[in-house]
């Protein structure tokens, strides 16, 4: 197999091959995941925040 061709000045595969990157699992997800998102999302669609003059929502 060839190696990623890229514009790096470091390898982003360190090392690694193809193969050997896919069999990288998933970490086990966090007990409150679920949670963290929903409330999350919840904030961010509730109508309640407000853009200052840097284009941060407060």
């Amino acid at each position: 197999m060839s190696p990623l061709m890229h514009s790096y000045r470091f390898d982003p595969s360190y090392g690694y091959s193809l193969a050997d990157l896919l069999a990288v699992g998933a970490p086990d997800e966090p007990e409150d995941f679920d949670q963290f998102w929903q409330e999350r999302y919840a904030r961010a669609t509730n109508g309640e925040w407000t853009l200052c003059p840097l284009g941060l929502v407060l």
